[in-house]
């Protein structure tokens, strides 16, 4: 007679939490790597939106984005911020 124990697969709620955990270490991690952009210097963090995207605000002129996007930064920086000075607008050009 052999010891052996047949696995018991009527808990799937153990395998679901440690795939959950996975999938948020997933996203949490994606960018962890990535430099971060000269950009964010101009502006501020305000707040972790869906899927790990930050919503920000222009330091000079209050400008907002919910979901931040480093070339619609610059793109408000060179050419709607009023605030900036020219020299900061050169360094995006």
């Amino acid at each position: 007679m052999s010891n052996y124990k047949t696995p018991d697969y009527t808990n799937f709620s153990s395998i679901s939490n440690i795939n959950s955990e996975r999938n948020k270490q997933n996203i949490k991690n994606s960018n962890a790597d990535r430099k971060r952009s000269t950009i964010w210097e101009y502006f501020d963090q305000q707040s972790i939106q869906k899927y790990g995207h930050i919503s920000c605000i222009c330091k000079e002129c209050g400008w907002q984005r919910k979901v931040e996007k480093a070339y619609e930064m610059i793109e408000h920086l060179v050419l709607s911020c009023f605030k900036v000075s020219d020299d900061v607008k050169n360094i995006f050009l």
